[in-house]
């Protein structure tokens, strides 16, 4: 899947027994590019307003805690979840987790032009704004649609990981937005998220599903100007093995991408409790 996720809500491991030669790593050249021609980067960038938002719509929070607490935790999100943070790490992990190989074989798809046009589509499908809209329209035309078009779109959304991905950053985000409040209202803010993320754990396989189905629909809108054939050669590139492994990377980065940024915000935000901002004269 080209976007881990189209819009925040839009396995290979290969290991060389006995050999005691380092695997190879990706160069920060082709890291880079596999970032930006991936769609995470774009990504990246929506992750911190969209925590930032979640912990406005808490009242729970707001009732909690004053005008200058709240800001702290708001302060905490924008460090932790800053973009260029965030690149910066998934940069990291990427060179630690997609083999070269592999990544110059997702960049062949990537470069190619059918790969450059579903890019264009998917970073329009992602954006925030009008996302609602195109939802809905999505959703319109998906009921007209023939069922040899449906089949493609289950097909691909199984290809391309795109249940997975979306319920990786969707209990990413909700952990995070949980982390930031616990650790502002609460002296042990991980004990009350071990009950958070079991549940969310525990729900996890539905949540697979559901997004799954989302994304099916979500399909119908995005792609809309590509004809079957097209959608075949996606499918064709993403459950091939160099395919498979690559989104499977992608989702491994930012899995371990948010969770890290979701510490900082913790530790962040327990600073800021315990050195309170003089309220001066």
């Amino acid at each position: 899947m080209r976007n881990v996720i189209a819009g925040l809500l839009f396995g290979v491991v290969i290991v060389s027994a006995g050999s005691a030669q380092a695997a190879p790593r990706l160069s920060s050249t082709v890291a880079d590019e596999v970032l930006q021609k991936s769609g995470m980067v774009l990504q990246l960038a929506q992750i911190e307003p969209s925590i930032q938002g979640g912990i406005n719509l808490n009242p729970a929070l707001s009732a909690k805690v004053t005008e200058a607490q709240l800001a702290g935790v708001h302060t905490a999100i924008a460090t932790a979840f800053a973009t260029d943070k965030l690149v910066s790490d998934a940069k990291v992990q990427i060179t630690e987790t997609l083999a070269p190989d592999i990544a110059m074989q997702a960049l062949v798809w990537l470069n190619s032009d059918l790969g450059r046009r579903i890019s264009a589509l998917e970073d329009e499908a992602g954006k925030f704004e009008g996302f609602q809209e195109r939802e809905a329209a999505a959703a319109e035309l998906f009921k007209r649609l023939p069922e040899r078009r449906i089949d493609r779109y289950i097909q691909l959304a199984k290809a391309t990981q795109a249940g997975e991905g979306g319920a990786t950053v969707a209990i990413d985000t909700t952990l995070a937005t949980a982390r930031g409040i616990a650790s502002l209202v609460s002296d042990a803010p991980d004990k009350n998220l071990d009950a958070v993320k079991a549940q969310l754990d525990a729900n996890r396989p539905q949540l697979v599903q559901s997004m799954e189905q989302e994304f099916t629909v979500l399909f119908a809108g995005a792609y809309a100007t590509l004809d079957d054939k097209e959608i075949d050669q996606y499918i064709a590139f993403s459950e091939s093995p160099a395919g498979a492994a690559y989104n499977t990377a992608l989702i491994k980065v930012m899995d371990a991408v948010m969770s890290h940024a979701a510490m900082d915000a913790g530790r962040l935000i327990a600073a800021s409790r315990a050195n309170p901002p003089s309220s001066g004269t």
